[in-house]
This record gives C-alpha cells, sequence and structure tokens, in this order.
C-alpha cells in the first residue's frame, strides 16, 4: 500500500492533505504558519507511512527543507507551475 500527499503552501497557514492508494482521504485540515504546527503534520506523515506504506509528498519550496531534515521522500516532478487563472496541465 502506498498514500499521496500534498501541502498547499501559503503565507497565513497551510494545508495538508493526504489519501490512500484507492483515493480515499485520510487526512485533510489545516496547518498553522509555525515551526512547531509543520513539525507536527510532518509527524502525522510518518504515522500515514506506519499504516499505509511510503508516502510520496508534493509541496511548495518552503516546505522542502523540513520535509527533508524528516526524511520523507519528496519526488521532482517536472513541469512549471503557473497562477490558477494561467493554469495548465503538467
Amino acid at each position: 500500500m502506498t498514500a499521496n500527499a500534498g501541502f498547499d503552501i501559503a503565507k497565513g497557514f497551510h494545508w495538508l492533505a493526504v489519501t490512500d492508494d484507492r483515493g480515499r482521504q485520510l487526512l485533510s485540515h489545516r496547518i498553522d504558519n509555525t515551526p512547531d504546527a509543520i513539525g507536527e503534520s510532518i509527524g502525522e506523515l510518518h504515522a500515514v507511512e506506519a499504516e499505509h506504506g511510503p508516502v510520496t509528498v508534493g509541496l511548495g519550496s518552503y516546505g522542502f527543507r523540513p520535509a527533508c531534515r524528516r526524511s520523507l521522500t519528496l519526488p521532482r516532478i517536472p513541469g512549471v507551475l503557473k497562477h490558477s487563472g494561467n493554469a495548465h496541465t503538467l
């Protein structure tokens, strides 16, 4: 089994959503923009990993370093990100 996670990174707060390999929602909640809250969310990802296997994480550059320090898998996804008003399929 596997799981997929996405961090929506913003200035005021972030959002974490996680689904299992069948697309069922495991987590979806707000994360305050503080080191402690971000650390707790990474702990949640490790708990999901323990139950569901490897977690693939997609996130903005702000969260990259904390995730690396906690040994999460962070694949490089090629493509160009654009403002949602100019969105394109990658």
